[in-house]
Order: structure tokens, then C-alpha cells, then sequence
């Protein structure tokens, strides 16, 4: 299936974060590390991660929060060519991030641009960092195969189960809050 990047949002994801379940559950997976999760500075971030694409060829990314942004930032990049697909988890609205972390991302503005890889969102109606229509829009702007929403307050790891969807690699979450 080739290799997984895995790209954590603001202060990185900490231990028991689903994303560290995924990269230890994963052989090929690997956490796309940062200069510093603290005071996100996107060149400083698209480096690392052009350089992660380089170093494994074709991947898949799996983002969270600020890191889904990262990938959208990714897809004008030569570096794009070699991103299978991206699975993006609860992608932030650049606004309302900074204006809840007030001086400390250097992002840029919100990504518009379609993607030329295969993209699939997923969020939920009660995220306080991205309201659910500004979701929809964001991932119908990347091309985002759906935007899939859940009622809940954070996306929880609780079971070991993987799956292939529509070509990107999915995460089965057994949610303990009502899909809508």
C-alpha cells in the first residue's frame, strides 16, 4: 500500500492521540516531524514535508486540525506528485485557529486550491476550530471526496481497526457520538 505520512496540527499530537495509535500500530506509517509544533511557521513545515516525500516516493497523508492545511498547501507543490491520497481529520479554519491561539501560527491564509490527488474530509458539527459549513466549503474546494460529520468533541481511537475507502486509507472510529 506504500508508505503513510502522518501530519499532526498544532502542538503536535500528543501520546494516546490517534495518530500515535496509527503510527505504532503501522510499519509504514511515519509522524512528519516539525521544527516546532508550538509556533507553526508553514514554509518551515512544507520543508519538512517535501522532505519526507522525497525521502519515501509515493504516500498517503493522514492530517489532523493544522496539518490538514499543511496537506492542502502541499497539493500546488511539485512535491504533490508523489501523494497518493489524503485523509484529512477535523481540518482548522485558519481564522478562528489564530484567533483562539492569538500570535503563534505563521500559516498564511486558508488553501483554495483543488488538489491533484484524491482527497476525503471528515469533522464534526460541534468543532469549536472549524464550523461544519465552512468544512463542506473547504473540502468541495480540495476536492475532498465527502465531508463526513460527527456530533462529538473529539475524534477517538478506541479500536484497532483499518480498512482501504475509496482508494485512501481510512480509520474506522467506533464513535461513541451519532454520525449526522
Amino acid at each position: 500500500m506504500g508508505a503513510t505520512l502522518i501530519l499532526p496540527g498544532l502542538n503536535g499530537s500528543a501520546e494516546g492521540h490517534w495518530q500515535r495509535h496509527w503510527a505504532r500500530d503501522n510499519a509504514s506509517s511515519t509522524i512528519v516531524r516539525q521544527a516546532s509544533w508550538s509556533r507553526p511557521a508553514l514554509h518551515e513545515w512544507l520543508q519538512s514535508l517535501e522532505g519526507e516525500l522525497e525521502r519515501v516516493g509515493d504516500a498517503w497523508l493522514v492530517a489532523h486540525s493544522l496539518g490538514c492545511l499543511l496537506a492542502a498547501h502541499i497539493a500546488t507543490r511539485p512535491a504533490a506528485r508523489h501523494v497518493r491520497g489524503a485523509f484529512l481529520v477535523a481540518p482548522c479554519d485558519l481564522e478562528r485557529t489564530e484567533r483562539l491561539h492569538p500570535g503563534v501560527i505563521d500559516f498564511g491564509e486558508m488553501p483554495t486550491d483543488r488538489s491533484p490527488f484524491r482527497t476525503f474530509v471528515v469533522g464534526s458539527r460541534d468543532d469549536r476550530y472549524m464550523d461544519f459549513i465552512r468544512l463542506r466549503r473547504y473540502a468541495a474546494l480540495w476536492g475532498g471526496g465527502a465531508a463526513r460529520s460527527w456530533t462529538c468533541r473529539a475524534y477517538q481511537y478506541r479500536k484497532r481497526v483499518w480498512t482501504v475507502a475509496g482508494g485512501l486509507p481510512a480509520i474506522l472510529f467506533p464513535y461513541r457520538c451519532a454520525r449526522s
